[in-house]
């Protein structure tokens, strides 16, 4: 199953209501239909694509903007959908990593990301940066 999602904007708007709707919704799969829709035709600008998302869905810019280059990146390097929704990660964590994965370090980085609290993470993730 590959990262990207090919869908209408009406099932992506379907999709967003019942993802959102989930105490723990899978955030790879969230951030995948944020994509679709943020590229759909249905908004003028980005601006109103953000304030869309917060008054409908309660997903702010900021949340809904690292969803988004997180799932761009899982598709630039051509991950699959079920190792990421196998980690349980939630969506910090997997924002902590988008800087630092590629194909051949994905597995390490969630594994990582799975031993480590926030703090931990963000701390290696800023030494692997440094490097």
């Amino acid at each position: 199953m590959n990262v990207s999602i090919k869908t209408s904007d009406k099932e992506a708007i379907y999709l967003l209501g019942y993802l959102s709707s989930q105490k723990n919704p899978p955030v790879c799969l969230l951030g995948n239909v944020l994509c679709v829709l943020k590229d759909s035709s249905i908004f003028k600008s980005l601006d109103g694509y953000f304030s869309w998302l917060s008054s409908e869905y309660g997903i702010e810019k900021r949340k809904a903007y690292n969803l988004i280059e997180f799932s761009n990146k899982m598709a630039d390097i051509g991950a699959s959908i079920d190792k990421v929704m196998a980690s349980k990660l939630g969506w910090t964590h997997l924002v902590l990593l988008t800087p630092v994965i590629n194909a051949e370090n994905l597995d390490y980085w969630l594994d990582r990301a799975c031993q480590l609290t926030t703090a931990e993470l963000k701390k290696e993730v800023g030494m692997a940066k440094a490097a």
